[in-house]
């Protein structure tokens, strides 16, 4: 029994690490952080992995409760995120200057306020706790029993420490590559964002067409 739940738990955490991909997700929080002091990018860091993984955690405790009690479907929290996701990679991808890809600096409080927002959209959600990593996490969760969900929370809080981690030493990766590599990074991630948001856009709309193949 306790091998099944450690190969459970294998199994659950490079699903999990693989669907997170700190080595991707690296070079999008540089170029959304890169102007920021380190302390306050190491509090988007902490911030944006608590919260993603507090999402993530509440959905496999209770996921199907949500999405029945709501009338959420899967598809549909695809094509949202999708949708946030491809409008942040466009902004960054045109070097745009806005509350949600880089905040102003006019207002010190508001400055704060916007950058800790990142925090939020588009670390926490939905590039650590995106509609993929929940759906992932509820597929190992779900029939799973009380162990099986909590083998599955602890693979993902692994995770998302190692994800820490990387987040964290950014800044030894920016002043290393130099402040335009760091541009160079923010647009070429701005547009792999895109494409990220339009796979997922792509994979909601297939998935409600199989909920209801009979609409037009």
């Amino acid at each position: 029994m306790i091998e099944h739940y450690i190969s459970f738990s294998l199994s659950a955490f490079v699903a999990l690490f693989a669907m997170i991909n700190p080595l991707a997700t690296a070079p999008i929080f540089l170029g959304l952080t890169g102007h920021l002091q380190r302390p306050l990018k190491n509090r988007i860091a902490t911030q944006s992995i608590v919260i993603g993984f507090v999402l993530v955690a509440l959905f496999c405790v209770l996921g199907n409760l949500i999405f029945t009690l709501f009338g959420i479907t899967l598809p549909a929290f695809r094509i949202v995120g999708g949708l946030l996701i491809i409008m942040c990679g466009f902004q960054l991808l045109n070097g745009q200057d806005n509350s949600v890809a880089v905040p102003s600096h006019e207002d010190s409080e508001e400055s704060l306020n916007s950058a800790l927002s990142i925090a939020l959209f588009p670390l926490a959600t939905p590039v650590i706790g995106g509609p993929g990593a929940i759906a992932v996490a509820m597929s190992y969760s779900a029939d799973a029993g009380i162990v099986g969900v909590t083998c599955t929370i602890a693979s993902f809080a692994v995770a998302c420490f190692i994800t820490w981690l990387v987040f964290r030493f950014s800044t030894e990766v920016v002043r290393f590559i130099g402040k335009g590599a760091i541009k160079l990074i923010s647009r070429m991630m701005g547009l792999i964002l895109a494409v990220m948001g339009m796979q997922m856009l792509i994979v909601g709309i297939h998935g409600a067409y199989m909920l209801f193949p009979n609409l037009p």
